[in-house]
């Protein structure tokens, strides 16, 4: 180790260590670095370490004016091979984009002139073998096929369009459901010991021009005929209760019925609330001195409630549309009204088992019901059909329509 005077020396060093007294550094980063730091003293030991170690791997000298000199070449040099590349790119741009000898130019002309060739003999309409004569053979195939299309879909007569095979649910259930009424109707009869007979159909009546009145008086008749009961109109009559309620009395067979029995039928082509229908019902029966009442309505819409046919104690309300004239709901009331009315006076329903009775009125009462419904179904699906006809026409002319212009479109292409 070199040992110098104490006042005069900063740095001491042998061969495995330095020591520094008294250095004073006042490089800014050195300043920074190790004042940042938790232990200035190892920062600036690693400070001079790696000083050190960078210095020895570079090789560099501390010379500034040699780096200085350095770089002004290296900017230099590549100041020269900027400029030699930008001059090759220009000349290579101009061999290749010059509007009279460029390569680039020349390829595209040549490849214009092709594809308008091209163009022109795919798109010669007085060529069959053009795209537009291909084109219109197309067209006018997928026309053809697809108004075919559409009418086997939309065909209730083909046996691939769905309507077809929804139409014929729709029949098969409204005739099961009618067979299924018509039985109930024909067993009620006969529990009743009624003698069953061809009843007169409704034809001499047609709704049109006649009052609602009249044309459920020709059901009522119809039903009472085979029956031997005698039907009358007395709504123009004043009653036991000096009014008019009532419409149609029907007397039963004194045959039948011991000391007589009868039953009123009041007809109604308006809405009537059920409280307010159940008392003219009372009325009516207490007027025309009838044991059993029953309020023919005109429509299911003006019925109160859902069912076609229901009774209350000795009063009943039930449908005959005007529209359809279908009176197995009339006669459904019909048969229960005359029962109702007979029951405490005729031997002939001694021996009727009640229950079995009130049941067959019930399963009858459920079948007319879903029969009214089907009814509905079938009415609502004979709409949409013919809606869908409708609409299948004006598709057809628009769907012609676009053919035409297109084809007319396609026609003027020079």
């Amino acid at each position: 180790m070199t040992t110098l005077a104490p006042e005069l020396n900063t740095v001491f060093v042998d061969d495995t260590e330095l020591v520094v007294n008294n250095l004073r550094i006042t490089d800014p980063d050195a300043i920074s670095f190790v004042s940042s730091s938790d232990d200035p003293e190892l920062a600036l030991v690693r400070c001079v370490e790696m000083g050190a170690r960078v210095l020895r791997l570079a090789n560099a000298t501390v010379d500034t004016q040699v780096v200085e000199h350095r770089f002004d070449q290296m900017t230099q040099s590549l100041d020269r091979s900027v400029d030699e590349l930008a001059q090759r790119i220009d000349d290579s741009a101009r061999a290749l984009l010059d509007d009279e000898s460029g390569e680039l130019t020349t390829a595209l002309r040549t490849w214009l002139t092709d594809v308008t060739d091209a163009l022109g003999a795919t798109f010669d309409e007085t060529s069959k073998k053009s795209a537009i004569s291909k084109l219109e053979t197309l067209l006018e195939s997928a026309r053809v096929e697809q108004v075919a299309a559409l009418r086997r879909l939309l065909d209730p007569e083909s046996t691939d369009s769905p309507l077809n095979r929804w139409r014929s649910e729709i029949v098969t259930e409204v005739r099961d459901r009618g067979e299924a009424v018509e039985r109930l109707l024909n067993d009620l009869s006969f529990r009743l010991g009624l003698e069953q007979g061809e009843a007169a159909t409704l034809d001499r009546t047609a709704i049109k021009g006649f009052a609602y009145e009249d044309v459920v008086y020709a059901a009522v008749e119809s039903i009472a005929a085979p029956l031997q009961d005698v039907p009358c109109q007395v709504g123009n009559d004043a009653g036991a209760a000096a009014c008019k309620t009532g419409d149609i009395v029907v007397d039963v067979d004194p045959a039948f019925a011991r000391g007589g029995s009868r039953f009123v039928v009041e007809c109604k082509d308006r809405t009537v609330p059920l409280k307010k229908a159940l008392d003219e019902l009372e009325l009516a029966r207490a007027n025309r001195d009838a044991q059993a009442g029953v309020m023919v309505f005109s429509s299911q819409n003006l019925i109160p409630g859902t069912e076609p046919f229901r009774w209350f104690d000795r009063c009943a309300i039930v449908v005959l549309d005007k529209d359809e004239l279908d009176a197995h709901a009339l006669r459904l009331a019909y048969l229960w009204a005359r029962w109702v009315a007979t029951r405490d006076a005729s031997s002939a329903t001694d021996d009727v088992d009640v229950d079995r009775l009130l049941a067959l009125i019930e399963s009858a009462c459920r079948g007319l019901k879903t029969a009214s419904a089907v009814r509905g179904s079938h009415t609502q699906a004979k709409k949409a059909i013919d809606q869908a006809g409708r609409q299948f026409d004006s598709l057809l002319v628009d769907v012609q329509a676009a053919l035409d212009e297109i084809q007319s479109a396609l026609a003027s292409v020079s």
